[in-house]
């Protein structure tokens, strides 16, 4: 569980080792959406950018809320093959209070084999 406060800049930082490549994502998945400037941060292999999508065949995760006031979804890359971890950066300012529940939105994990009910939680607004 998450409680972040309402009406200030919350800035996310996800580390991913996960070097596996989500399972069939829709192509909504691949879009940031929702962040402070409709963008993310990724930083892997010593380099970074700022982006507004990735490709569909460089997904492994995603951090999605789709509940509530809000409709976020961050795509999560994968981790390069030496296990040096791919790290997403973004900012939301969330402006209603109440709980959201969060997740992965894609099949993730290798070959799949995590299902969308694996990874996920609330978010508290207060």
């Amino acid at each position: 569980m998450l409680t972040v406060p309402a009406g200030v800049t919350v800035v996310f930082c996800i580390t991913n080792y996960d070097p596996s490549i989500a399972q069939i994502p829709a192509a909504s998945d691949a879009l940031v959406v929702g962040t402070v400037g409709g963008v993310a941060t990724i930083a892997a292999g010593g380099h970074s950018a700022a982006v507004r999508s990735v490709a569909m065949s460089d997904i492994a995760h995603t951090f999605t809320i789709s509940s509530g006031a809000y409709h976020l979804n961050v795509p999560i890359p994968p981790a390069s093959a030496s296990n040096d971890p791919t790290i997403v950066t973004f900012s939301v300012i969330f402006a209603m209070t109440g709980t959201f529940n969060w997740g992965c939105a894609v099949l993730c994990g290798p070959e799949g084999t995590m299902a969308r009910d694996v990874m996920y939680g609330t978010l508290t607004v207060a």
